[in-house]
């Protein structure tokens, strides 16, 4: 177990910098690898039947430097780790993978926020090589830039991830802002958002690099619909592309541009009351391994069915006074000036209008903890309390 440990400014001169992992299975949990360099793997490295549970940790700023090198934040070489609950931001390769590569490998990839990485070649935030196959899922992919697959790049016959529940916006490339695909790559994409991609040669959203690349679309919201898919020269798309949407998605505040020249990292790409895309996720989720919460750690479905993108809307009739392991008790209720929130754990704290707009946050460190209401307007707010044992939310009364 390699937990709550900062790791930074080494160098390797072949793989993984940070932690490499060969034929082992740690747990690596909490840390911080920051500023750190080698060949393959700047962060972490996976190589050869390694399937270690990687979560719960920082991943900034790491290279993969040299000819032909990938993983500039994690690279899974011939292993299947478990990567969740991770930022991996401002990491750089000089080949593929500006976040993560994977060669080999059927990775679960879930509830990661992946921003502002850049890869010189391919996937500046994830890059799916040789018969990779994993499954993405309720990641957040922002800003960051590559030559082919800002976002995502998928470059083998025989890999074909589950693409479902993620929100892939403001990243930058030459060719497929969002996504490209080669090699006969030809995986489904369900409840996904593409929006605010660029590419300056070829495909806005997403670029198909040969004939025989045919992904798949269902319940998605993808700016600028069948159009915004490039092709190469003068090949065809005859992919399943069904129930899309090409609306506006609304975020709370998403950054300001597309590519690594933009903060993704510290922008809120949540969604609006006003969305299009509450609700609008495929009716029937069955097989498609989603975990059971999004990425914020609400409930995967609310509303009867579940949002596209890697946040579910916390519908203001549909709000319900949650306990999970641990109690949380707030007062006066209603308020006026102040109100005192009591949880025996340490926890970020949240204030949120009816339509999930964060209004203020605070950090609880000694049970109780107290927070002026003076600026607030009269209505209905929510409190969501976060600690390592769950969430929990209550309403309250501003009068």
């Amino acid at each position: 177990i390699i937990s709550k440990c900062y790791i930074s400014n080494c160098k390797a001169n072949t793989s993984g910098c940070g932690i490499y992992c060969t034929g082992s299975n740690p747990k690596i949990l909490n840390n911080t690898f920051y500023h750190n360099t080698a060949s393959n793997g700047g962060g972490i490295d996976c190589e050869y039947h390694s399937n270690p549970t990687i979560s719960n940790n920082r991943i900034l700023a790491n290279s993969a430097t040299g000819l032909g090198y990938s993983g500039g934040g994690i690279d899974c070489f011939e292993s299947s780790p478990i990567i969740s609950n991770n930022i991996i931001s401002y990491n750089y390769s000089s080949y593929s993978g500006g976040g993560i590569n994977c060669d080999f490998t059927n990775s679960a990839i879930n509830n990661n926020y992946i921003s502002n990485n850049y890869s010189s070649w391919s996937g500046g935030g994830i890059e799916c090589g040789t018969a990779s196959s994993p499954n993405i899922s309720n990641n957040i992919i922002s800003n960051n830039t590559s030559n082919y697959g800002g976002g995502m790049d998928c470059g083998s016959g025989s890999s074909n991830p589950v693409i479902s529940n993620n929100t892939i916006s403001n990243n930058n490339a030459d060719k497929g802002g969002a996504l490209s695909f080669y090699a006969t790559c030809s995986p489904s994409i369900y409840n996904t958002i593409l929006w605010g991609n660029t590419a300056s040669s070829n495909g806005q959203q997403v670029y198909l690099d040969d004939e025989n690349c045919d992904p798949n679309f269902y319940y998605c919201d993808v700016q600028g619909d069948k159009d915004s898919i490039g092709l190469n020269g003068s090949i065809f798309y005859t992919g399943i592309y069904q129930n899309n949407l090409d609306t506006i998605p609304s975020f709370v505040a998403p950054s300001a541009g597309s590519g690594t020249g933009h903060n993704g990292v510290t922008a809120d790409w949540s969604l609006q009351a006003v969305s299009p895309c509450i609700n609008a996720g495929t009716p029937d989720t069955t097989g498609l391994s989603l975990p059971t919460k999004d990425i914020a750690g609400n409930p995967r479905i609310r509303g009867g069915r579940i949002d596209i993108g890697a946040y579910e809307y916390l519908l203001p009739n549909s709000i319900h006074e949650i306990l999970n392991s641990f109690e949380m008790s707030i007062y006066p209720n209603p308020a006026n000036k102040f109100i005192t929130i009591t949880i025996l754990q340490k926890s970020e704290i949240e204030i949120l209008n009816v339509n999930g707009q964060i209004i203020k946050t605070a950090y609880n460190k000694n049970k109780e903890t107290t927070i002026d209401l003076e600026n607030l307007s009269s209505g209905v707010y929510i409190i969501k309390a976060k600690t390592d044992k769950g969430i929990a939310i209550k309403k309250f009364i501003k009068e």
